[in-house]
């Protein structure tokens, strides 16, 4: 189990607007980056140097951009009861909100909701962009997408998580 969560993205769609575009879902490295690296150099319709400037090899022109920044990271963020306690801002850090599992299936929700969010895209194929640490969550995503029987109670995995189970069920 893991401390509630509010989890950032930022979409751009496509330059075309066409929604045939696959959506690309960007995750960044670290663990404990932001995706604003991997937007503002190279990959969104802005590019930063010295100025801030349109991006001619944006990859708005391939497809729809949605970044999503992990949890403590960005503008992510972790839910507590009462902030301004210690022990509860202490216990919020430990291990339980911060595994490769709880992590990617973080992730399957975002991009789940994402897209029940926006009919027009759910119907094109996602490509998962991980950047470093972000192949790891890649592969772990997919994995979940693709078995996610195993996540259920009493599955053969070391991550269980039944209420995902169930949102991916209902989602396809």
């Amino acid at each position: 189990s893991s401390s509630p969560a509010r989890m950032f993205y930022n979409f751009h769609p496509a330059a075309d607007g066409a929604p045939s575009r696959p959506p690309f879902v960007l995750l960044n490295g670290g663990p404990g980056a932001a995706t604003g690296v991997l937007m503002a150099f190279g990959t969104g319709p802005v590019r930063l140097g010295p100025e801030a400037a349109q991006n001619p090899a944006s990859w708005t022109t391939m497809g729809h951009l949605l970044y999503v920044d992990a949890r403590g990271t960005g503008f992510s963020y972790l839910v507590a009861d009462d902030p301004s306690n210690d022990e509860a801002r202490a216990d919020a850090m430990e291990l339980g909100n911060f595994n490769s599992y709880l992590d990617a299936a973080d992730f399957v929700r975002v991009i789940m909701r994402f897209l029940a969010a926006r009919p027009q895209l759910a119907q094109s194929e996602v490509v998962i962009v991980g950047e470093s640490y972000g192949g790891v969550r890649a592969t772990l995503i997919v994995n979940m997408l693709l078995f996610f029987a195993d996540f259920d109670a009493g599955g053969p995995g070391r991550y269980d998580d039944p209420a995902l189970v169930a949102e991916i069920e209902a989602f396809l």
